[in-house]
């Protein structure tokens, strides 16, 4: 497959994938538009996301979901359901967006996947009345180049594509959990309790089938996938994806897979680390002879 794709392509596949899991979180249908102006986002009524339904865990853990035995967050003291529920009482869903540099001219390029934990807020409460476009300034490409170029410092002899050069891909931002929560993920402090809960029972049926389907449809054209969060549940689901969808192979094929510190908020933060995943299918005679045992 090509591995290169034109910015108007890109958009179609993100806007059906959208669609798609925008349907299964919130119950009803997205308005049929063009993909240059339809949204990443869409609000739903707290109600048509309660765990009781059904949704913990695809349901093995019985009923009621077992996330009701908690006593809420210290730091907030509010239910794990209530930090998802904003101002206007109502919950957004945020699937994928596309960072808007590479949107104008149609351009042909590769593609670049950040996977994070959900959507930053950034300051920003237009989503309140509004939405999420599809094409949006997500503000991670200066990090995820200070990222790769960490990971370029480590000598690595493994069989990985080379990452694009900056401003030379296409960049598509998606999470594990879907809605935007009343404050920043860090803030919250969660334990690995709260936040395992959270995303279970709170979040996708399956938090990996949107991502696997993103990564399916973009074929050969997907370089680059990226998992960024380094004190939440990112690296752990970021190696579960992996292990369970068997894209950690050493071959040409796969995309240069790199674990960093989150790539939200600030562009001027510091990224502290960034591992490159190398793949397990190296025979012994691909080891450099300078390899020491």
């Amino acid at each position: 497959m090509d591995p290169h794709i034109k910015a108007t392509a890109l958009a179609r596949i993100i806007d059906d994938i959208n669609r798609k899991y925008l349907d299964e979180l919130c119950g009803e249908p997205l308005p049929s538009d063009e993909a240059d102006s339809s949204a990443a986002s869409r609000q739903a009524a707290p109600s048509n996301t309660d765990c009781s339904q059904g949704r913990c865990f695809g349901g093995v853990a019985g009923s009621p979901c077992f996330s009701g035995r908690l006593k809420g967050i210290p730091s907030t003291g509010k239910d794990l359901e209530e930090i998802t529920v904003l101002e206007n009482g109502r919950k957004v869903a945020v699937v994928a967006t596309i960072d808007k540099l590479t949107k104008e001219g149609d351009r042909d390029l590769p593609v670049v996947i950040a996977v994070g934990i959900n959507y930053g807020q950034m300051g920003r409460t237009d989503y309140l009345s509004g939405s999420v476009d599809l094409w949006d300034a997500t503000g991670m490409r200066t990090k995820l180049d200070k990222a790769v170029a960490l990971a370029n410092e480590t000598e690595c002899h493994c069989v990985h594509r080379n990452f694009p050069n900056p401003g030379e891909y296409h960049l598509v931002s998606t999470n594990f959990f879907p809605w935007i929560t009343q404050q920043a993920w860090d803030c919250y402090g969660f334990n690995s309790i709260e936040e395992t809960l959270l995303i279970g029972c709170h979040g996708y049926r399956d938090p990996y089938a949107h991502i696997k389907d993103i990564c399916q449809r973009l074929g050969g054209a997907l370089v680059g996938l990226v998992f960024h969060g380094a004190n939440n549940a990112v690296p752990y689901m970021g190696a579960e994806f992996l292990r369970a969808h068997g894209a950690a192979k050493s071959t040409a094929e796969q995309p240069d897979i790199i674990f960093c510190d989150n790539l939200a908020g600030s562009p001027n933060q510091t990224i502290k680390n960034a591992v490159r995943l190398c793949g397990r299918g190296m025979r012994r005679g691909d080891v450099p002879e300078s390899f020491d045992e």
